[in-house]
């Protein structure tokens, strides 16, 4: 009997090395490895996205930065040369002139290399009833006693002295002059001061300028000035040389 079914050797691929013979009667099927999985395209194309995102944000900042700088620029070209009027009106207010000299006559009691000494002769006058002033100039110190406006006066007053016993001679003692920068205010008020301090001088007193000194315009370089004039001493010969002092320190 004749079987319809057949055999036959076949050989059968399942995508290893390995090769099997066997006997089959059915069709012959070919196996191969799976493919990998496709790559999903949205990852690239999000990650493009975001990168064109921040590359455009710093690119625009950077623009907007720059323009910026270009107009502040700009504005600070426009705002110069109203500043540089404005700096000119103010050095227009401010005037250059000569600082008139001071003068008068003291009583000269002594002359000292060391300030030590002169403060010493100093006391020395002050206990016996005859206060004096140092002025420190050119590395010496003079020991003043009182100033008056004429030379007469002067000498009466040195005459009075020595026949106390004080040993005093009369010196002719003045300011420096020199040219001094102010304002138009201040240049004025320091222009009235020269006749302010002949009246105070002729008076022996203080009252002209402590009523001068009212009127101050405001202005650094006068402080130390206002300062002596608005604190007077009980002498007023050592108070006149203070004041004149602080006028020749200007």
């Amino acid at each position: 009997m004749t079987n319809n079914k057949y055999t036959d050797d076949r050989i059968i691929e399942d995508g290893s090395a390995v090769k099997k013979e066997v006997k089959s009667d059915i069709t012959p099927v070919h196996y191969r490895p799976k493919s990998a999985k496709k790559k999903s395209w949205l990852a690239p194309v999000v990650v493009t996205i975001l990168s064109a995102g921040v590359i455009g944000t710093v690119l625009g900042m950077f623009i907007i930065h720059l323009f910026t700088g270009i107009e502040n620029e700009q504005s600070e070209e426009e705002v110069s040369p109203s500043a540089a009027v404005t700096a000119q009106e103010t050095d227009s207010q401010v005037h250059s002139g000569q600082l008139a000299a001071l003068a008068g006559y003291v009583l000269q009691a002594g002359l000292f290399e060391e300030q030590a000494n002169a403060e010493e002769w100093r006391d020395t006058f002050t206990s016996a009833g005859e206060p004096a002033f140092i002025w420190e100039r050119d590395e010496q110190y003079f020991l003043l006693i009182g100033i008056y406006q004429t030379e007469d006066l002067a000498k009466q007053r040195a005459i009075e002295l020595q026949g106390e016993g004080f040993d005093v001679f009369v010196k002719q003692w003045q300011t420096t002059e020199k040219e001094l920068e102010l304002h138009e205010e201040a240049s004025e008020w320091i222009e009235q001061f020269g006749q302010v301090w002949e009246e105070a001088l002729t008076a022996q007193e203080n009252t002209p300028l402590l009523n001068h000194s009212e009127h101050t315009p405001q202005g650094e370089r006068l402080e130390n000035l206002v300062e002596v004039i608005e604190a007077p001493t009980e002498d007023v010969g050592v108070y006149l040389l203070q004041v004149m002092q602080a006028y020749d320190n200007l």
